[in-house]
């Protein structure tokens, strides 16, 4: 259309009607085709709410919805403000909330609906405490006919599922995750599983084939498969044969990878020590050292999409560990390990009756009569890199995304919504918890470990 002007001129007159929805997620290369197919007769029609801008991440440009009255001056401009969803009381969070953004278009949601119930923040000591409670609530809200269909948990950060799927599990309560995988069916959680699972059992070949080029050791499929022939000529596992390759000259192996054997079975070896040493130290501590030192970090960063997180999956893990030790005081590693297999293989959710659980950039366009936003945390959402550097991003303000993600969060809700944070301490951003601020800024009080309403009272 650019190289050949008579194919754009035949094209450009050939839809009288051009109209594009959720105009506010356009990138820059869809603009340019649209400005190639219309012309000065073209009735153009967009649609959008800037204030649901919340794809930059992946090219959307803001400006070309706020300077739309620019590039076209004859615009008619229809503010479609009345709200067919949610409660007065849940809009009124999210126009008080949305009004902290500068880059937008002035407007304010209102509905000629039920004034509705009031906005449930709750506050706890830790995110298995805050799992607990939302999954009670749920039950509640199914309103004891177990009926979860209207329900919808949504939250900033995909590994926040962790505490709250293994409370669901708990209760029998079915969900589905969507635009995801369930919390240990995740790749870089399984993979450290499995280090861990070889760890407390040196005959478990499958976890062993799993990760013993993971990270890349130049261990390659035929030489994988010649530890296993070799192995079970000896009558041993693959990693009882790694274990004491040094002492089998008859290998047919390369040199390179047996050094690159006998260096994975040292460090495997080494944090066995530790973990049997009882030396005080906590087992998450002793295996993220270990994760750290194998530079699994390192891996996984390198193959990440850029709205995923995998270290914080993995860091998950770790607090998954330290709350089961904590709970559980007597057990064994071995333990936790054996309560994880019992977890992932719970059935799958029962036909469509099922808790819905998703990232609110999924959850964008829908609506639930429940709705939870989970684990708002300071550093979570808004994220951490919003918090370090609000002015970062494709338009220059981290923030103000993080917040109109906030306010498409809170706008799924159509008749009850409850926000939660929880200030436990967290191997994801390394330090306990506080509140988001998002909470303040829709006007939220929260009631719990931290009172944010009773702390804004104190302060006037």
């Amino acid at each position: 259309l650019k190289g050949f002007p008579n194919i754009r001129e035949k094209w450009s007159y050939k839809y009288r009607y051009v109209l594009v929805d959720e105009f506010q997620d356009t990138n820059d290369v869809q603009y340019e085709l649209l400005m190639h197919l219309i012309n000065t007769g073209t009735n153009f029609t967009v649609v959008g709410d800037p204030d649901q801008t919340i794809y930059t991440w992946r090219g959307a440009n803001q400006k070309l919805i706020l300077d739309f009255p620019v590039n076209f001056p004859d615009y008619q401009d229809v503010v479609l403000d009345r709200n067919y969803r949610s409660t007065k009381v849940i809009l009124d969070a999210a126009n008080l909330l949305i009004k902290n953004n500068k880059k937008r278009v002035p407007k304010k949601l209102y509905t000629e609906g039920d004034d509705g119930q009031a906005i449930v923040g709750k506050s706890f000591d830790s995110a298995e405490d805050e799992a607990k409670w939302i999954a009670k609530e749920v039950i509640r809200a199914s309103g004891g006919t177990r009926e979860y269909s209207n329900i919808a948990v949504l939250y900033r950060a995909s590994y926040v599922t962790r505490a709250i799927e293994s409370e669901f599990v708990r209760n029998h309560i079915p969900y589905r995750i969507f635009g995801g995988l369930r919390f240990y069916q995740r790749k870089e959680v399984k993979d450290v599983l499995c280090y861990f699972r070889l760890l407390v059992n040196e005959k478990d070949d499958v976890a062993f084939d799993r990760i013993i080029n993971v990270p890349r050791r130049s261990i390659g499929d035929s030489s994988q498969a010649v530890i296993g022939e070799e192995a079970v000529a000896l009558g041993l596992s693959k990693y009882e044969y790694v274990k004491e390759i040094d002492k089998h000259p008859e290998t047919t192996l390369p040199s390179r990878v047996v050094n690159a054997l006998i260096a994975f079975s040292l460090k495997i070896e080494a944090v066995k020590d530790k973990l049997n040493s009882n030396t005080g130290e906590v087992y998450s501590k002793v295996l993220k050292d270990f994760i750290t030192d194998i530079k699994y970090y390192e891996y996984i960063a390198e193959d990440q999409a850029i709205d995923e997180d995998r270290a914080a999956n993995v860091n998950a893990l770790f607090d998954d560990l330290n709350s089961f030790i904590a709970d559980n005081p007597t057990s064994t590693f071995e333990e936790y390990l054996q309560n994880i297999s019992l977890l992932t293989s719970q059935d799958d959710m029962n036909g469509g009756n099922y808790v819905s659980l998703m990232t609110i950039h999924v959850a964008k366009g829908l609506e639930f009569d429940n709705v939870f936003i989970a684990s708002m945390n300071q550093g979570v959402f808004p994220s951490q890199k919003a918090v370090s550097d609000p002015t970062r991003g494709n338009n220059g303000d981290a923030m103000e995304e993080e917040r109109r993600l906030a306010y498409v969060a809170i706008t799924r809700a159509k008749k009850n919504l409850w926000m939660t944070t929880n200030c436990g301490y967290s191997y994801i951003p390394d330090s306990r918890a506080i509140p988001s601020q998002f909470f303040k800024e829709a006007g939220v009080d929260v009631k719990g470990s931290y009172d944010y309403g009773a702390e804004s009272r104190r302060n006037s």
